[in-house]
């Protein structure tokens, strides 16, 4: 849509009552134990709801998830979880942060080693180690909702992944478009 946009002209807009994109599943995003950066911006029409930005899941006990929780005792939290097999690889809540409708957030989930940082405005609001590998989910790509409700109501705009850590400190977001690397 041209009504709301952080870089260009346009994002991508979201309704809240069933709006998502998808996409094929991709080795691109069978990350491993390698190094990786899943980056967004975001614009929330409502910060009190739970939010799913991204994530894959094939079924209950396969998944992987980056949302921002509005309920329970972990509100206005982040919320990255990776789910297989019916066992937990990891789940982690962080970064208590307070949301206001229609502002333009950068989010980005940063792997560098066997550290995960998640970085709000291009400053840390969690961190945690997990050094083992994660595991591939073979499903598709969701983005603005995981198949079992939360869908995004808002806006979201250069949304990434990479196969590389590309912040490992504070830094200040970029706000021009992406452009194709290696990566």
């Amino acid at each position: 849509t041209r009504a709301q946009s952080k870089v260009g002209d346009s994002s991508i807009a979201f309704d809240g009552t069933g709006d998502y994109l998808s996409m094929p599943d991709s080795s691109d995003w069978d990350f491993g134990s390698g190094n990786f950066t899943i980056e967004f911006w975001t614009r929330l029409s409502s910060s009190d709801d739970d939010i799913r930005f991204i994530g894959q899941k094939a079924d209950d006990n396969n998944y992987w998830k980056v949302e921002k929780r509005a309920s329970d005792d972990t509100a206005g939290e982040m919320h990255i979880r990776w789910h297989s097999g019916g066992s937990d690889d990891f789940t982690e809540y962080g970064g208590a942060l307070s949301w206001s409708d229609d502002t333009w957030y950068h989010m980005a989930v940063v792997r560098n080693g066997s550290s995960w940082v998640v970085y709000r405005d291009g400053i840390s609001v969690m961190s945690f180690t997990y050094s083992s590998a994660v595991s591939d989910i073979a499903s598709t790509l969701i983005i603005g909702q995981l198949s079992d409700g939360a869908y995004l109501d808002g806006y979201m705009d250069e949304i990434r992944i990479s196969d590389t850590a590309r912040y490992t400190t504070t830094f200040t977001p970029s706000t021009t478009q992406f452009t194709a690397d290696a990566n």
